[in-house]
């Protein structure tokens, strides 16, 4: 047990067990290329511990502490994100010394916990959730990653006096306030112990943001008259040496749920995002279902699945 160095971070086997069931390609890549990007700049802050364990039958692992600064000041508590690896020949091996280096943190380094740690790992990942599970990190929601190829069929046209547009200055707010209250599965929202005004909070800044340019490279509205009715926010990411579109956040305000606003939002996104790349992707919650079959009638495929964790300080829970 040792503190990483940027070789740690390089080591060829680190990445062998992660991702394993997504669906090749897109579905792996995408999530390789982000945590690559993370193993790259893991000696800098916001990271703020670094760990790397070695066994005996050549099991390694490695563990990434970070700062998370903006959820801090949202949720008004010390909050940090974890990245936990393993990889060795079995999966007994893996939960021992991904157990093991877990562990450690926790009973050397409590001051960098703050007050509560996210996670997120693969959803058939039983390893890594017996692991963290023994120190007390709880399932929050299950995540589906999804994607589709090409812009798909965008002829359908709006609902009689709706239509589609660019967000206006002046409609930010609007969008805030329908993003704070729509996002009922989410991380934040499925844990109880994040406030529900922190984590409605939360949702409007980020969607606030998407509008402003700093989340997002795009933000269509759908509007009647003067009055926004839903969102999409979009945006660009590199996924290995391929530019991918994504789909950062779509909501729809309550009192226009079931008018197929969604599904036009997502028509219009994908046709825009497939003028500069062929890829789309999303991530929803699994407890989702109708968002989930909303995406599969645009023609997205399941491309993994994810499990999202939290732990909390018992003076903070």
């Amino acid at each position: 047990m040792r503190t990483a160095t940027q070789d740690d971070w390089g080591h060829p086997s680190l990445l062998q067990c992660y991702f394993n069931s997504a669906a090749p390609g897109i579905g792996r890549d995408l999530e390789a290329s982000s945590l690559q990007s993370l193993l790259n700049r893991a000696l800098q802050p916001p990271v703020l511990v670094g760990l790397f364990a070695e066994a005996t039958d050549g099991a390694i692992a490695g563990l990434l502490l970070e700062d998370k600064p903006w959820d801090t000041e949202m949720l008004s508590a010390r909050v940090r994100n974890l990245t936990l690896l393993a990889s060795a020949h079995s999966r007994q091996s893996r939960y021992s010394i991904a157990s093991r280096l877990a562990t450690h943190c926790l009973q050397h380094y409590p001051d960098d916990l703050g007050d509560c740690v996210f996670t997120r790992i693969p959803s058939d990942d039983a390893a890594l959730l017996s692991a963290l599970g023994e120190i007390g990190f709880r399932v929050l929601v299950p995540m589906v990653t999804l994607g589709k190829d090409g812009s798909g069929d965008c002829k359908q046209g709006l609902p009689a006096g709706i239509e589609l547009g660019d967000v206006r200055p002046e409609e930010i707010d609007q969008v805030g306030k329908i993003s704070a209250t729509a996002f009922r599965w989410g991380r934040f929202t499925s844990d109880l112990r994040v406030p529900r005004d922190a984590a409605e909070k939360l949702h409007g800044a980020w969607a606030r943001n998407c509008c402003l340019g700093s989340h997002a490279n795009r933000v269509l509205v759908a509007r009647d008259d003067h009055e926004v009715l839903g969102f999409i926010a979009l945006k660009f990411q590199r996924v290995q040496a391929v530019q991918v579109g994504s789909i950062e956040l779509l909501a729809v305000s309550e009192t226009s749920r079931g008018k197929g606003l969604g599904g036009v939002l997502v028509r219009q996104g994908c046709e825009w995002l497939s003028r500069f790349t062929k890829h789309v992707i999303v991530r929803t919650e699994l407890p989702n279902t109708p968002a989930l079959r909303m995406y599969e009638a645009q023609g997205f495929r399941v491309l993994n699945g994810s499990l999202c964790l939290s732990r909390w300080h018992p003076a903070a829970a």
